[in-house]
This record gives structure tokens, C-alpha cells and sequence, in this order.
């Protein structure tokens, strides 16, 4: 049986866990990933794809446990290096002081939409941009402050967020997709799952070192390096048929697509490095094999074919949740103890007034809304309806 350090990592977590065995997977691509950092690459063109992921996990329930995925991830990453666990919120200028010093690491978001929120903020007005940017690894970015010069060497950056997949599709703007951020993050849905643990028993603490120390051995024994695959054929092969996909689906469903095609070498180098030895001195070759490329190929077309789901059964054809989503902005950025009155409400969305009232009635139903009991004709938005920090308000 071949070496996989992403499936020690997924059997060492089940047993003290019921998370999804599919987001276990993700975690630990995404750790594999972070400690590799900058040092390995693909050549493209004039370009570089490196192994930095960003990864959201969506689902419909805590039954998942998104949040503790993405809480064990944190903890080991802490105790492998604590230099490579970024703070989950900060502004453009703490962004650019820590990058100056430390161009790796990861970012973790057991609830993507607050930090979402975040990027939204007028005194955050550039970091959305600046992480878009920072997602291709640039050589270089310096930026000038009346305080300070900040020099920035191939800031490399994965994020790992959760998240349900009504939040995501109630909050996230056509401008996210538009410009190009939220097509660089994988969405990762749960798949089955096999089992469940009203009360987990102890993690084993020698494999849990264990799991530390091969990862500290991506920092310490994988050489910087360009990687090569031994059959370009068969990617290219792939990624003419995954363009051809594309061209058949929903506008903003292709960006993401196109992304993915990127992915699929990211996961590749990934997936390269984890079925090494690290712990027994082994070194990655430079010759990404014909099986490990199919591997990462499988994922991606996965990862394609849940997309699209997610994209035009949920976002893309779906005007009944556009109309919802409509609604729900209107009344966050409006969500005083008096309420928004129903012809506001109206003059903002642009809805026909039917339209309006069934839209209001299904988000009373879910709870999401509820009428003022002030002012009548008022509507608010409930604790399940708006951003919280707290896990449980989104699900996670």
C-alpha cells in the first residue's frame, strides 16, 4: 500500500472526530499546502502556480463540524510552526506589516461570511484586492504608507473557511465573483457521513506527533524547487475537456471553472509531496508522476462536478434566492430596533409588490425575518438572519 500522509491524517482524526471525512481531506491539502509555502512551484508560461489553497467548507448543517475541522487544522499548524498562523481578520495595513516578515500562512475562518463582512468595511477597503492579488504568489509588491515603505517577497497565502451554503449564496455579492476573489476558493461540500460520536475519545498523542513532525519536515526537507509532470498530455488532455464543460455552463460559474483548472496542479504538487516520507528523510522528485497527476485530476473533476451543482441549482438559475438575497441586503443595512418599512423595502429592491410579500412571508417562515412589534408594516432581521461571531447563528 502506497504512502499518503493525507490519509494518515484523515484516519488519525476519525478517531477522535465525526467530522467529514471529505473536509478532513481538504484540511490536510491545505496544511500540506501552507507548509510547502513558496518554495515549490509549476511553471506556466512566464508564470508560477503555487500550492497555496483556499479552501471553504459548505454544508447544511453542524452535523459536519466545520468548525472543528478547520479548529484541529489550526492547532496543529499552531504547534508546527506559529509563525504560519495568521490572524483570521485584520486591516490592509496589518496585512502588509506581516507579510513584510512573514510572507506564509494561513488563515482560518470557522465563519467565512463574518470575514467576508470584514472585507466589505470602508477602513478595509483594499484588502479584498490585495488577497486577490496575493493569491498568484507575485515576486514582489511594495507599498508606501506615510508611515512606512512595505517590501513584500512572494507573499504566499492559503485560508481555510466554513460556512452553510444559504449564507454563502444570501450574502456573497455578484461583485465577489466578478473580481475574481471568490472564484479563487474551492468549495468543499461534506459528501456521506459514515459515522457519529456523541462522545469522542482522546486523540492519540503519538500520532498526532507524528502528524507534527512530517509536516514540520515540509518546512525542513522539501528543497526548493520546480516541478515537472511526466505526462502533460494527459492534463493538457483534461484541461481541453474541462473548457469545453465550461463553455456550456452559467457566466459565473466559468470563472470559478477556469480556477480550477490552476487548482488541479496545486493539488498535484500537493498530493506529490504527501505521499513522500518526510519522517524518514525522503525528498520529493522533481517528476510529478503519472498516477499522482490522475489523482489530482480525479479531485478537481470532483470538485467540478459539485461546483456545478452549488452554481446553477442554487446560485446561477435560481431567481427565487436571487429575490431572497435581494431582500436580506436591504434590510442588514437597515437593521435598527424599529425596523424597515415594507415600502422601503420596496423602493430598494426594485421588487413588484407581490413578488415582495412572498419573499417576506418564506424568510417570516424560516425565521430569518420577523415583523416589528413596535412599528407595523416594519420588518427585521432575526440572530438566524444576520452575521454573528458566534458558530452556532451560521450553522457551523
Amino acid at each position: 500500500m502506497s504512502f499518503s500522509f493525507i490519509d494518515s491524517y484523515v484516519r488519525f482524526c476519525s478517531e477522535f472526530t465525526d467530522a467529514s471525512k471529505v473536509y478532513l481531506r481538504f484540511a490536510a491539502i491545505s496544511l500540506v499546502g501552507t507548509c510547502l509555502g513558496s518554495r515549490v512551484r509549476f511553471s506556466t508560461g512566464d508564470a508560477s502556480v503555487y500550492p497555496n489553497i483556499w479552501v471553504v467548507l459548505v454544508g447544511s448543517s453542524s452535523s459536519c463540524r466545520k468548525s472543528t475541522t478547520i479548529s484541529i487544522a489550526q492547532r496543529l499548524l499552531e504547534e508546527v510552526s506559529p509563525e504560519l498562523v495568521m490572524p483570521g481578520s485584520m486591516t490592509t495595513e496589518a496585512l502588509y506589516t506581516r507579510l513584510a516578515t512573514k510572507p506564509n500562512g494561513c488563515m482560518f475562518h470557522s465563519e467565512f461570511l463574518a470575514f467576508l463582512e470584514g472585507l466589505r468595511k470602508e477602513y478595509n477597503s483594499n484588502l479584498k484586492s490585495s488577497l486577490t492579488d496575493f493569491y498568484d504568489v507575485p515576486s514582489m509588491r511594495i507599498r508606501e504608507t506615510m508611515k512606512a515603505t512595505y517590501t513584500i517577497h512572494k507573499p504566499c497565502i492559503s485560508m481555510m473557511g466554513g460556512t452553510t451554503v444559504e449564507w454563502f449564496l444570501d450574502q456573497a455579492d455578484d461583485a465577489d465573483f466578478a473580481g475574481g476573489f471568490l472564484p479563487r476558493f474551492i468549495l468543499v461540500p461534506p459528501g456521506v457521513k459514515d459515522k457519529s460520536l456523541p462522545l469522542p475519545p482522546p486523540a492519540d498523542q503519538a500520532a498526532r506527533k507524528w502528524i507534527v513532525r512530517w509536516l514540520k519536515g515540509c518546512l525542513s526537507k522539501v528543497p526548493e524547487c520546480t516541478y515537472l509532470l511526466e505526462n502533460e498530455g494527459r492534463y493538457v488532455k483534461w484541461y481541453d475537456n474541462l473548457m469545453e464543460e465550461l463553455g456550456r455552463g452559467a457566466q459565473t460559474y466559468e470563472a470559478y471553472g477556469h480556477r480550477l483548472a490552476t487548482n488541479a496542479l496545486k493539488l498535484a504538487m500537493i498530493y506529490h509531496v504527501a505521499s513522500c516520507r518526510l519522517d524518514a528523510g525522503q525528498t520529493p522528485p522533481l517528476v510529478i508522476p503519472d498516477e499522482t497527476l490522475g489523482k489530482a485530476l480525479a479531485e478537481t473533476t470532483w470538485l467540478f462536478e459539485v461546483g456545478e451543482r452549488i452554481f446553477s441549482e442554487e446560485l446561477g438559475t435560481s431567481a427565487w434566492l436571487k429575490k431572497r438575497k435581494v431582500v436580506l441586503k436591504a434590510l442588514r443595512k437597515n437593521n435598527d430596533d424599529g425596523g424597515m418599512h415594507i415600502g422601503d423595502i420596496l423602493a430598494q429592491t426594485r421588487m413588484r409588490p407581490r413578488e415582495q410579500k412572498e419573499v417576506l412571508q418564506a424568510l417570516v417562515l424560516e425565521r430569518r425575518v420577523m415583523e416589528s412589534q413596535i412599528n407595523p408594516e416594519h420588518y427585521l432581521i432575526t440572530h438566524k438572519g444576520a452575521t454573528h461571531s458566534r458558530g452556532e447563528s451560521n450553522g457551523i
